[in-house]
């Protein structure tokens, strides 16, 4: 359940999220505003930041805007999936074999550009991890019987048998797609989070805050409209929704009776999104 409090916008009116909510996202795929800080709350520290060797959402949800998947699902329509870093793709008639074309020209925050290599490293990482590498996807992409890139932008899935669930499963938010030379340097992602995506990591203090900015080189023209998103590491429940009260954090997932107690103080200040969360 995730909660959204009146929030300090760019211009430093006061948001009030219940009334305006419906009318925002109806037109979030039509135009967006630019700038303003997301504030967020983790409820511990991220152990590291690979997100390959992980399973916890305290690395996975900061972690995840600083990268790109191939494809992704679609934000306007969740049950459909969309291109990230694959601008298109094609499956064979007997469903054996999937050919992703990759956007050119994207870099990773380092400047380096982001090739097939890139992306078959990272799945190859995933589904055979390397003697002393723990991956908890591997058998989601125990189908693959080989990963090909016969140029630099294009990357093909030779699978074992047909698999209709491969797309969703490329869609998944861990499904980011790191620096090969990175990998190859560092040995891993543990200590270093450079990706493609929208948000760069800024600054992280152990037990206070992770702080993402806005990616200005963004291979999508005009995003992201966020100067930032601010995790703000907070264990105690109370504290939290203490936190929401005041402003400090814009929103969080909870659980039904925070939710239920933010509904009771904030009357029309909180917007409550109900969802089954499945693990």
């Amino acid at each position: 359940l995730v909660a959204g409090a009146a929030a300090k916008v760019a211009g430093g009116s006061l948001l009030d999220l219940a009334g305006k909510s419906r009318a925002l996202a109806s037109s979030a795929s039509k135009q967006g505003e630019y700038g303003g800080i997301l504030t967020y709350r983790l409820a511990g520290d991220p152990p590291n930041f690979d997100m390959i060797s992980h399973s916890t959402y305290m690395v996975q949800t900061p972690m995840a805007p600083i990268y790109n998947n191939l494809v992704m699902f679609d934000p306007m329509d969740p049950n459909k999936v969309i291109g990230d870093l694959a601008e298109k793709w094609e499956v064979s008639p007997d469903g054996k074999v999937y050919t992703f074309s990759m956007i050119k020209g994207v870099k990773f925050h380092d400047g380096k550009p982001c090739t097939s290599q890139d992306a078959k490293l990272t799945y190859d990482r995933t589904r055979n991890p390397p003697e002393g590498v723990v991956s908890p996807r591997k058998g989601s992409l125990e189908m693959i019987d080989g990963i090909e890139t016969p140029d630099e932008h294009t990357v093909r899935f030779i699978l074992k048998q047909p698999a209709p669930s491969l797309l969703n499963i490329l869609a998944q938010g861990w499904m980011a797609v790191s620096p090969k030379h990175v990998i190859e340097e560092k040995g891993d992602m543990k200590k270093v989070a450079i990706g493609t995506g929208p948000f760069k990591l800024n600054k992280y203090t152990r037990g206070v805050s992770l702080e993402l900015v806005r990616n200005p080189e963004y291979h999508i023209k005009g995003r992201p409209y966020l100067d930032g998103i601010t995790y703000y590491i907070i264990p105690d429940p109370g504290t939290a929704l203490a936190n929401l009260r005041t402003g400090q954090l814009l929103f969080y997932m909870m659980t039904g009776d925070e939710a239920r107690t933010a509904e009771k103080d904030f009357p029309g200040k909180v917007v409550i999104q109900r969802s089954p969360y499945l693990v």
